[in-house]
């Protein structure tokens, strides 16, 4: 990030509170930071936001301490916003591990109509999206209640509001993929997220057009992450069962259907459980 040789940045860390050699790194360029700090935080969210309330420029991204922004991307940046109107610029994401290069990811079509679409080409890969901040102020925080899809969360309301993205096709960030990284050792937990930001969304803004697809989503969404959830938990048929009846009473409205009534019967009565 110092590398870029960009006039203009403006370098926040909010560092969780290490207890490796992170801080001493860190003190190493503290003349060139605009601000720093080391301490506990509530999440990925939380320290975001804290490092949002420090930032004075015009536009903002955050990067993990794991990845990386491509020679040149923050004058990139820069040049496009200073040509358009548009509320985003977004560009491509290298994917890498330790063995090399990975996928390449293109952000492309961010808008709600595709965020809710039944086979969405929605693409969104956050290292590689900025966003301008009195935008973002008047969008308001990240949500320190979503530990794993905060920043898809953020996007929609974003685009909500701000729904023109420039487009670039030059790599701008890449992105290191590891098995403790939350896209890997936990990726179950981001569908529960999504399925979280479908429901809210539906029952928050009955009457948009959205909302429908918002439903539907959450519809495809929701049942079988609690097939999953009741497999992974129980492996007594009847207790199975009970459990489920139980998710199925506490919104009876949307769940009590002929689909949802057939998975209790199968786990009573089907041959695998």
């Amino acid at each position: 990030m110092l590398g870029q040789g960009y006039p203009n940045l403006e370098y926040v860390i909010i560092d969780g509170g290490s207890t490796d050699e992170s801080v001493s790194i860190i003190k190493k360029y503290e003349n060139q930071l605009a601000f720093w700090i080391s301490e506990k935080d509530n999440g990925q969210a939380d320290a975001i936001n804290k490092g949002f309330k420090h930032c004075t420029g015009e536009i903002f991204n955050f990067i993990n301490s794991d990845d990386y922004l491509a020679d040149n991307a923050l004058q990139t940046v820069a040049k496009a916003f200073c040509e358009t109107d548009a509320g985003a610029v977004a560009g491509t994401v290298q994917n890498f591990d330790s063995n090399g290069l990975l996928e390449k990811y293109q952000n492309d079509h961010l808008s709600p109509s595709e965020f809710f679409a039944d086979d969405p080409i929605y693409v969104y890969h956050q290292p590689g999206v900025w966003m301008r901040t009195d935008f973002m102020k008047q969008v308001g925080i990240f949500r320190i209640d979503f530990h794993y899809c905060f920043d898809q969360e953020y996007m929609l309301r974003y685009l909500l509001s701000n729904p023109k993205v420039l487009y670039l096709p030059e790599t701008l960030a890449f992105f290191r993929v590891h098995e403790n990284s939350k896209s890997v050792a936990k990726a179950s937990n981001f569908f529960w997220d999504f399925n979280r930001i479908y429901k809210e969304f539906w029952k928050k803004n009955r009457g948009n057009p959205l909302a429908v697809r918002a439903k539907e989503k959450q519809k495809k969404f929701e049942w079988p992450l609690m097939q999953e959830a009741i497999g992974l938990r129980y492996k007594n048929r009847l207790l199975a069962a009970l459990f489920a009846l139980g998710l199925i009473v506490r919104d009876p409205i949307y769940r009590l259907t002929k689909s949802n009534l057939g998975w209790v019967k199968h786990i009573l009565f089907g041959k695998t459980w």
